[in-house]
């Protein structure tokens, strides 16, 4: 009778144990899931573009911060934003003409890529240039996979060109039929299209 009852004590001891173990590890489940589900993501997002397309000046008026250089960019900045739980690192690469050999070392590795366009310039070889550049990022074989948003900035001016027209001037219709991106029409001073792009760069559009 004591051997039985030293048996059961035994049995149930080692129940014990077992659902103990498994409360630890359904907890430790638990932690993980949660420092997954509400961890803050670090995004890097490489932003190109020829000089005076307002690069810089897009950047400032996102972060609202007066402090940030509007001058034209020698090399690169970053400016860090923080937006629900993702933490956005813009690179804002230097678009002089010397520069754009070093866009390539920049945009591997990079989460999305932005492309800001002047959309009041209307000279041709202006154009063509940033055509090139556009087109050397967008057929890269090495960025096929990274989203690329293109940015027609200066919105607000009456000189602009309109979307349809730029997208027709750089050729992105059929590029876009093909790959991950997305035009957007925006303006440093009035802060259009902020929201869409926030999206893009946080869902990977």
């Amino acid at each position: 009778m004591e051997l039985y009852c030293f048996g059961i004590i035994i049995t149930i001891a080692l129940q014990l144990i077992q659902l103990q173990l498994q409360l630890v590890c359904f907890r430790s489940k638990c932690r993980i899931y949660l420092i997954f589900l509400f961890r803050r993501r670090v995004l890097r997002v490489v932003l190109l573009g020829l000089s005076g397309s307002g690069k810089s000046c897009l950047l400032q008026s996102w972060k609202n911060d007066p402090q940030l250089p509007t001058y034209p960019t020698i090399g690169f900045n970053v400016v860090t934003m923080q937006r629900k739980n993702a933490t956005i690192q813009f690179w804002d690469v230097g678009g002089d003409k010397r520069l754009r050999g070093l866009w390539r070392f920049y945009v591997t590795g990079a989460d999305s890529i932005i492309f800001v366009i002047d959309s009041t310039v209307r000279d041709y070889n202006q154009i063509q240039e940033t055509k090139f550049e556009l087109h050397t990022i967008l057929t890269n074989n090495d960025l096929k996979s990274t989203p690329i948003i293109v940015l027609f900035n200066k919105n607000d001016q009456v000189n602009k060109m309109n979307e349809e027209e730029l997208e027709e001037e750089y050729k992105l219709k059929a590029v876009f039929q093909k790959r991950k991106g997305k035009t957007i029409m925006v303006s440093a001073n009035f802060l259009n299209g902020v929201e869409d792009v926030m999206k893009c760069i946080t869902k990977g559009k």
